[in-house]
């Protein structure tokens, strides 16, 4: 053995002792003698990731460059870019690892990791099923339970939870999924207890605390989420989550701490810190201080890697082969669903959940939120060039599949269903043919208002047009060509104007009529409207209806033409 072989040997042994210190001492007396020895770029990048995460992605990216087949310094690499927050990076990294190492745990694991931050739970799905079909351990089953929930399939996920199998490593991770399941079917009460019968007190975790503040707000208490917040514990106090909570909720934060948190990449995550300087733009513009509501919200639109260009092209795709589609198919004859399904197809932030949060005040209409269970399926048949007899059929089985999904639903008497899924104006034809009796209902809004709205917001990935002012812009303006292309087609369109209802909240009996329902002025008032909405308008569409966005724009129209 020689003496390059033997320090590799020594090294990794200790770092299989977690002798880190040791481990990283030998790395170096290798590279000092051989700079391009992969193995040790590797495993030492792999030691100080922790510390020095610049210093390590370079090791770990030149072992891959020397040596590219080789598996385990593309995982380490491709690891180490998801611990930096970059999945658009590590992604083709885990499955160029997959193809060499096959269905491992740890690159099915990291590959899943990868998909959830880029926003794409429904391709992770069938990697967690293989997981838990390799290594069928307690927390590879919590990950396929909790895909399974984020896709509403909550039955198959309550099974995972409770099986035989399962229930041997019972703990209050599987409270937590209990405790999403109870949120997804909106049993609050229920989510309630779970938080309240976990072993770790909630006030001694940040994350039980936020689950415990964000129900609070969801059931209509904000008075129990700001006490939460101003009797928090010392050690909970800089947490940037529940800083952005206290921001949002006008508890005082001190704004200038709370931007060096937002600011501060070597203890907080981009997500925490994204998610920090969000809030600190909303509570400068309630304050009137727009230059720094301004300058905060585009640090937060800064605190993405690699954000998804915005691409108009792929809407006018989907919308053009599901208008082609709509016209080459019938209406699917099915007997009676026992419910009148309601789409609230209004662009983002153009007060939609406003209008759900009255429409859900008649105890005949029941809140999906953005359920949008069909979408992911129709939108692969509004971009193919399938043929209309296939289609027909598909669509008629996933009629029946949603159906089921709803029965819950449709078992207790829940006779209006409204979802209010943003994306659903490409499909709406599609939609319509599942649904014949389907009601859409289109909310406009002040286009440069909703843009300047959605900039100021942390959407996903999917709403690719969300971090530029000028793509919120242009997506609007398509989306308002796409709802008169479906009512040009023939799809039952009703709409409402964002500022007229504020100033005159009577506009919406029309609504309630079509759906045969008789209107009640009492529905306007912001203690009937107790539906959920767990999205960005939770606080504001709860408050008393008002014109205080109207206009908004003016606020920041030079701020914006000056960027």
């Amino acid at each position: 053995m020689t003496r390059i072989e033997n320090l590799l040997e020594n090294a990794v042994d200790a770092m299989q002792r977690k002798d880190l210190s040791n481990a990283v001492a030998l790395f170096k007396q290798v590279l000092n003698q051989q700079p391009d020895n992969p193995a040790a770029l590797s495993l030492y990048g792999h030691c100080i990731r922790g510390r020095a995460p610049q210093e390590a992605l370079a090791c770990m990216q030149k072992a891959v460059t020397l040596e590219p087949e080789h598996p385990q310094w593309t995982l380490n690499y491709a690891k180490a870019l998801l611990d930096n927050q970059q999945p658009g990076n590590a992604l083709p990294l885990l499955q160029k690892a997959r193809q060499m190492l096959g269905d491992h745990p740890v690159v099915l694991s990291s590959l899943i990791d990868a998909l959830l931050m880029l926003g794409n739970p429904a391709e992770a799905l069938p990697l967690a099923h293989s997981l838990v079909k390799h290594s069928p351990s307690a927390r590879h089953r919590r990950t396929l339970a909790r895909l399974q929930i984020e896709m509403g399939q909550l039955q198959d996920a309550a099974s995972v939870i409770h099986s035989d199998v399962h229930k041997q490593h019972w703990n209050d991770d599987d409270m937590l999924l209990q405790f999403d399941i109870a949120m997804q079917q909106q049993d609050y009460a229920q989510a309630m207890t779970l938080l309240d019968t976990m072993s770790v007190p909630v006030n001694a975790s940040a994350l039980l605390t936020r689950h415990k503040i964000n129900l609070h707000l969801i059931m209509g208490e904000k008075d129990q989420a700001v006490k939460m917040l101003t009797s928090l514990p010392d050690e909970l106090v800089n947490d940037p989550e529940l800083m952005a909570l206290g921001l949002r909720l006008g508890v005082d934060v001190d704004k200038a701490a709370a931007r060096k948190s937002a600011e501060d990449a070597q203890c907080y995550s981009l997500p925490q810190r994204r998610h920090l300087a969000y809030a600190l733009a909303y509570a400068y513009d309630i304050e009137g201080d727009y230059p720094q509501a301004w300058q905060s919200c585009q640090l937060a639109n800064s605190l993405y890697h690699n954000p998804p260009s915005y691409r108009p092209e792929r809407y006018t795709q989907w919308l053009n082969g599901a208008l082609r589609l709509y016209h080459e198919t019938v209406d699917i004859e099915r007997p009676d669903s026992g419910f009148s399904p309601v789409y609230v197809i209004g662009a983002p932030r153009t007060g939609s959940t406003l209008i759900q949060s009255v429409l859900c005040a008649h105890p005949d209409v029941f809140s999906l939120e953005e359920r949008g269970a069909l979408l992911p399926h129709l939108l692969p048949l509004a971009e193919g060039q399938n043929q209309s007899t296939a289609v027909a059929d598909l669509l008629a089985q996933l009629k029946l599949a949603d159906l089921n999904g709803l029965r819950n639903h449709i078992e207790k008497g829940h006779r209006i269903l409204v979802d209010k899924t943003p994306h659903h104006i490409v499909v709406a034809g599609l939609l319509a043919r599942i649904y014949p009796n389907a009601l859409f209902i289109n909310v406009s809004r002040s286009l440069p208002d909703t843009a300047l709205s959605i900039l100021m917001q942390d959407f996903n990935p999917q709403f690719d047009y969300a971090r530029r002012y000028d793509d919120a812009l242009h997506y609007l303006s398509w989306h308002q060509d796409a709802v008169e292309q479906w009512r040009h087609a023939g799809v039952n369109i009703i709409d409402i104007e964002y500022e007229r209802f504020v100033q005159s909240p009577q506009a919406i009996e029309p609504i309630f009529a079509a759906l045969s329902l008789r209107f009640e002025p009492d529905f306007l008032d912001k203690d009937r409207r107790d539906s959920a909405a767990k999205n960005f308008s939770m606080l504001s569409s709860r408050q008393k209806i008002n014109t205080g966005s109207i206009g908004k724009y003016q606020h920041y129209k030079t701020l914006i033409a000056n960027d």
